[in-house]
């Protein structure tokens, strides 16, 4: 990964975790490989770190969490850095902190320029995450340095305590976390080096483990927002079709039953519960036109890739001379491989909560993508990014 180097007007007083204490806010360009480098570096993406007067440590993460450890794993990287107590810090989806416009300008992947969670690529957030760390760290050092009258060389951190090496003086980060604040932060704060490491590669107990053990963790279906209403979708069961007919009065007269709005392949009936909303489908006797799709199996799509073979394509990498090297080889071998169409199928129904008025339009979804959850808000409302925000929870797993 390309070095990073911090500017000092890239260190932000964030609002987005007030409350008291130290608040850092870094921007770090961050390009992925070379290739991306040129077109990355001015792209800024920021996290946060508020450490309280009552010795709590909050990390603002980007990205989500589906499973794969990012709740746990993208504030391991500050703690590490910033010398604390894992089991003390605190996590939070960095989206739920402001608007969706401040998200997206703060939280967005260096590559896709938006806030998005994928392909594994959220540890590259890996060395602006231990300079935030970092810089923290170094800041609090220097607040008790100066309390004590003492060289910041003369001090060290370890576990949310801030120690002179001679005479072994003590100070908390929650009593050092308001003097702190204060300071200009470090242009080039120094990292440890990888056999230093107390957190980063040991097995660490994750953060949303007992939040899902006893039940407190909020996935989407589980958000409930007072005077919400319900929505029960019936799609067309092949891909391109649409509705051909329903019986809209009987799905109406079903109880609870407030509208029944088409949609493209489909149709959703809305209801004051979610029950309801099922009877209403049940009801409503929809029937669909197939269209064109109503024959494609997987004997037909093999088919039409087995033919595609056959085609000239367009060559993405060359590398060597694959024929040359066939026609030299002393043994061959030529297989088939096979595999059927697959529904990446979520174990959490997928779904979406939404409140809408005139002027802001407020969503909780569990979403790898909370960026263009956005922008397609935007688009149906007619509200700017400043009026939407994008609340993520926890994801019953991230396919589709």
């Amino acid at each position: 990964m390309k070095v990073i180097k911090l500017n000092r007007r890239d260190f932000l007083k964030s609002s987005a975790l007030a409350g008291g204490g130290l608040v850092l806010g870094v921007s770090l360009p961050l390009p992925l490989n070379k290739a991306s480098a040129k077109e990355v570096l001015g792209h800024n993406i920021n996290a946060f770190i508020k450490i309280g007067a009552d010795e709590s440590i909050t990390i603002a993460a980007p990205g989500c969490e589906m499973g794969q450890g990012n709740f746990t794993t993208l504030p391991l990287m500050v703690a590490e850095e910033l010398e604390v107590d894992f089991t003390k810090v605190q996590a939070v989806m960095g989206s739920n902190l402001m608007n969706a416009k401040q998200a997206d300008a703060t939280f967005k992947h260096p590559y896709w320029q938006t806030q998005i969670s994928g392909g594994s690529a959220n540890i590259f957030f890996m060395e602006p995450l231990r300079k935030i760390g970092a810089s923290a760290r170094e800041m609090l050092i220097g607040a008790a340095a100066e309390r004590w009258g003492a060289q910041a060389q003369d001090c060290f951190a370890r576990d949310g305590m801030v120690i002179h090496r001679t005479d072994g003086r003590k100070l908390s980060y929650g009593a050092l976390a308001e003097s702190a604040a204060k300071l200009t932060p470090p242009q080039e704060p120094k990292l440890k080096a990888a056999d230093q490491f107390r957190l980063i590669g040991q097995p660490i107990r994750r953060l949303d483990t007992p939040l899902k053990v006893n039940g407190s963790a909020v996935f989407g279906i589980d958000v409930e927002v007072p005077g919400m209403l319900h929505g029960a979708v019936k799609f067309s069961p092949v891909f391109g079709g649409e509705v051909a007919g329903m019986n809209e009065t009987a799905a109406k007269a079903v109880k609870g039953v407030k509208a029944v709005v088409p949609v493209p392949g489909g149709v959703v009936v809305v209801a004051e519960s979610y029950w309801q909303a099922e009877r209403g489908i049940d009801a409503l006797d929809v029937r669909f036109d197939d269209g064109d799709n109503v024959h494609l199996n997987d004997e037909n799509l093999f088919k039409t890739f087995k033919d595609g073979l056959k085609e000239k394509g367009k060559v993405a990498r060359s590398e060597g001379n694959a024929e040359d090297a066939l026609a030299s080889a002393a043994k061959t071998l030529e297989m088939e491989y096979y595999l059927p169409f697959l529904a990446q199928a979520p174990l959490e129904p997928m779904n979406a909560t939404a409140s809408v008025t005139a002027d802001r339009c407020e969503i909780w979804a569990p979403t790898q993508s909370q960026g263009p959850s956005a922008w397609k808000a935007s688009w149906i409302t007619g509200l700017p990014l400043e009026k939407i925000q994008v609340n993520t929870t926890f994801i019953g797993g991230g396919f589709g």
